[in-house]
């Protein structure tokens, strides 16, 4: 039987250090990601957990070494989470039990602490062979919550749940959601257990008892996935073969048959359609779509609505072919904007961000999806022959801006001068109420006494919805949202689409850019 052996462990990793760095695959001290806490200490081993996590990285993950001081990371370090395949002792793999000494009646010389942690497969009944020895242990009682409906950890603890993933965290997995249910209150329990979307997590986390809905697969009729390993986009790394078992424990049968819809590359061989013949930024991320330009040329297999043909028309300049030339830029004839890393308030975005997908717009598209913009792009970021409108006033008559250089609240860093010379550009009533917004921050009355009372600051909330394409069949959509000064600014490129065909909403760049058929079963 393993059991974590603190001397041993102790031993393999003094002789590492010694050792070359494992250039792959490397050990982290936290099995999910997450930071350990770096100001505690492992009683067992003697060390800090900042040691520990230093020495982790001498170890290659997946090694039994990497595996046991994975959970020492967990017992001791505040890591979120322990590696999959092992059984608790107590829930929630709590270890801090009364007396680590306690043998364990029936088996031979074991001890409580020996079996805090089992390796499931040495267990022939699975994890429910410990629940025994529990209370002579000394687990404390059962938690008021769990994630499993028994009491017991999910078998598959290793998997992670995309639905409560986000990009730029650690991947949330079945034993750290377990692991947080053990430790909620009854009112925080639903919030931990209940999936937000239509999928039995708890059947593809492996808790006993619970079986797959099965109502889809995700190749036609059963098929054999041909592209196991392809990762697809807006599932937090999902491979085909991950969305293949995550499938099976969706609840609903509409939720069930798009996701396969949009997962149509894993079925199918595929002949790939490079943007370009020469080199180009392949990692670069057409947002909308969430494919990167090593992947647009098959959009259509990743069930977006643009062919082969489509893409290498639009996009070499977006993806960096070597002497591509835009269809479309802000200055509407060829020429590039010179300002093109000039900041735009409030919206988040750059010059060259706002030329980059204008320039997938075909030229018959291009000065309507121009004008579409909530403020004049073509004279703010330097275009020759252009004026800004001048319909937006910033400060109320009578005021002016008396000091420049202030940052408002709220403003993301844009001072009060440059929203003044940004409010000349803007043509649509709604964000010029965004920017006027902040003139009671930034304006005065220049004959007013210095010592003028401070009046409290409303808060400006900017909206976050984007609109859908006006039009019951539109497959079009404007560059910025015409009633959004910051919704919607990147939208999916407007394809024609046959009639009957699927009509894709307005995909905010801001937001997480999953295809609404996707965010509702996989809730990224």
């Amino acid at each position: 039987m393993s059991q974590i052996k603190p001397f041993v462990l102790a031993l393999n990793i003094f002789i590492l250090t010694r050792s070359v760095l494992a250039q792959d695959g490397q050990c982290a001290l936290c099995v999910d990601g997450s930071e350990p806490d770096m100001s505690l200490m492992s009683a067992d081993l003697g060390w800090s957990c900042s040691d520990l996590n230093t020495f982790a990285a001498i170890l290659k993950e997946g090694d039994a070494e990497c595996t046991e001081l994975q959970i020492v990371g967990f017992q001791d370090c505040a890591c979120r989470s322990y590696p999959g395949g092992f059984c608790t002792l107590c829930p929630g793999g709590f270890s801090d039990i009364p007396d680590k000494s306690v043998s364990v009646p029936s088996t031979t010389n074991l001890t409580c602490g020996d079996i805090l942690f089992v390796e499931e497969n040495l267990l022939q009944g699975g994890c429910n062979d410990l629940a025994p020895y529990r209370d002579r242990c000394g687990c404390p009682d059962d938690a008021v919550c769990s994630y499993c409906a028994d009491g017991s950890m999910p078998m598959e603890g290793s998997r992670f749940l995309p639905y409560l993933s986000t990009p730029d965290e650690p991947l949330v997995t079945c034993s750290g959601v377990a692991s947080s249910a053990f430790g909620a209150t009854e009112d925080q329990c639903d919030l931990i257990t209940v999936a937000p979307v239509a999928v039995n997590g708890q059947g593809y986390c492996g808790c006993q008892g619970t079986f797959p809905s099965s109502l889809c697969t995700l190749c036609p009729g059963g098929a054999e996935v041909v592209n196991p390993e392809v990762i697809l986009p807006s599932t937090q790394g999902m491979t085909c073969s991950e969305l293949e078992e995550y499938i099976r424990y969706v609840t609903d049968e509409e939720s069930c048959l798009a996701i396969a819809d949009q997962s149509q590359i894993c079925c199918n061989a595929v002949e790939p359609c490079p943007v370009c013949s020469g080199s180009f930024e392949a990692d670069k991320l057409y947002e909308p779509y969430s494919l990167s330009c090593s992947q647009i040329g098959n959009a259509q297999d990743f069930g977006r609505p643009m062919t082969c043909d489509d893409v290498q028309t639009r996009f070499p300049f977006f993806c960096g072919c070597g002497g591509a030339m835009p269809a479309c830029t802000l200055c509407q004839l060829g020429e590039l904007p010179p300002d093109t890393n000039k900041a735009i308030p409030l919206l988040s975005t750059t010059c060259k961000e706002v030329n980059d997908y204008a320039s997938i717009r075909l030229m018959e598209e291009c000065s309507d999806e121009i004008a579409s913009l909530s403020f004049d792009a073509s004279s703010y970021c330097g275009c020759t022959g252009f004026d800004p409108p001048m319909q937006c006033r910033f400060c109320p008559d009578g005021q002016e801006v008396t000091n420049p250089s202030a940052i408002p609240v709220q403003s993301a860093g844009a001072t009060c001068g440059y929203l003044e010379d940004f409010a000349d550009y803007v043509r649509t009533a709604n964000l010029c109420s965004a920017v006027q917004a902040f003139a009671i921050e930034c304006c005065r009355d220049p004959t007013a006494p210095t010592s003028a009372p401070t009046v409290a600051l409303p808060a400006v909330t900017l909206p976050t919805q984007s609109p859908s394409p006006t039009g019951a069949n539109s497959t079009s959509a404007p560059l910025v949202s015409t009633d959004s000064p910051t919704a919607g600014f990147f939208t999916a490129v407007p394809i024609p689409q046959p009639s009957g065909a699927t009509t894709f909403s307005v995909v905010s760049l801001s937001a997480a850019c999953v295809l609404a058929t996707l965010a509702a079963t996989m809730g990224s």
